[in-house]
């Protein structure tokens, strides 16, 4: 009876243990619970990461910054680039050199009283021009003749130097009035020719003889050596002679270059040839009859 009873309570005090903690284990896990979840919050508080949405919204403004800025670099590239191109094709298709000159640039002139060379060929020196300058300003005060000489590098749209010279007449002075006592002296570089024209009162004080000599002389044979400011020159003196009543001072001659051959001709050649095979033979002659001769001489002793 004393086991027993000492069994059974042995028995209750182990099955009263288990009850006692099961009965104080539900009260400790809510401090546990809370002092985790306000750990958990606490650190969540202290390293919380940045917002999701911010490091892409950077990023993408970044690259537009940076696609816009190169846009706007290319864009200035290209302007400039163009800006270049169309300077360079306005320098090439502008407004022609005065070298280039054509027949379209002498006529779009405006004539002027005071202004009395058009040297757009650029064949004349500053030197000749300011003389024929002085010349022709005194010829126009002393006899109220005015000339305009002209000067083109070549001629384009018209063939003949006399139809151009009466475009540039009729175009600058279209009356009659305007262009009597006005008179036109054209000379063509490159094709080494001119013409003189005018109006009714300066042809005829001028007359067809100074005109065919100036022609004729002065422009081809001076033109042919390059002389182009004594071609005007002189031919600007024989106009002047004219229209005030002087005798006329005559143009240049043209000097023959005959060329000096430096070849024989077949005549010569033969004839020197023939003279040569004379010697020579003659030379053989002697020199293969003689020793034998000489020898002939001495057996017969």
């Amino acid at each position: 009876f004393f086991f027993i009873r000492a069994m059974s309570a042995k028995t209750f005090s182990s099955s009263s243990v288990p009850c006692v903690s099961s009965a104080r284990a539900p009260r400790a896990l809510p401090r546990l619970v809370t002092a985790r979840s306000s750990s958990s919050s606490s650190s969540s508080k202290t390293t919380s990461p940045p917002r999701g949405n911010e490091a892409p919204t950077s990023g993408h403004a970044s690259l537009k910054s940076s696609a816009s800025l190169g846009t706007s670099k290319l864009a200035q590239s290209v302007a400039s680039g163009l800006a270049g191109l169309s300077l360079g094709i306005a320098a090439t298709l502008g407004a022609p050199a005065p070298s280039m000159a054509t027949e379209l640039d002498i006529l779009a002139q405006q004539p002027a009283n005071n202004k009395y060379v058009y040297d757009d060929a650029n064949v004349l020196s500053r030197a000749n021009v300011a003389g024929v300058v002085r010349e022709l300003t005194q010829l126009q005060i002393d006899t109220g003749y005015h000339i305009d000489v002209v000067t083109l590098r070549k001629l384009v749209f018209t063939a003949d130097p006399f139809e151009f010279a009466d475009k540039v007449i009729e175009k600058w002075y279209p009356t009659v009035q305007e262009g009597d006592k006005h008179g036109v002296l054209l000379l063509v570089s490159t094709g080494k020719e001119g013409a003189i024209v005018g109006g009714p009162s300066f042809m005829k004080k001028v007359g067809d003889p100074i005109i065919e000599g100036i022609i004729s002389e002065n422009i081809p044979v001076l033109t042919q050596e390059e002389k182009f400011n004594e071609a005007i020159s002189s031919s600007v003196k024989r106009i002047e002679a004219a229209l005030k009543g002087e005798a006329d001072t005559g143009g240049p001659s043209a000097v023959s270059k005959k060329r000096q051959r430096t070849y024989k001709t077949k005549e010569e050649a033969s004839e020197k040839k023939d003279i040569s095979v004379i010697v020579v033979s003659l030379l053989l002659f002697i020199s293969f009859v003689v020793p034998m001769v000489q020898f002939f001489g001495y057996t017969a002793r």
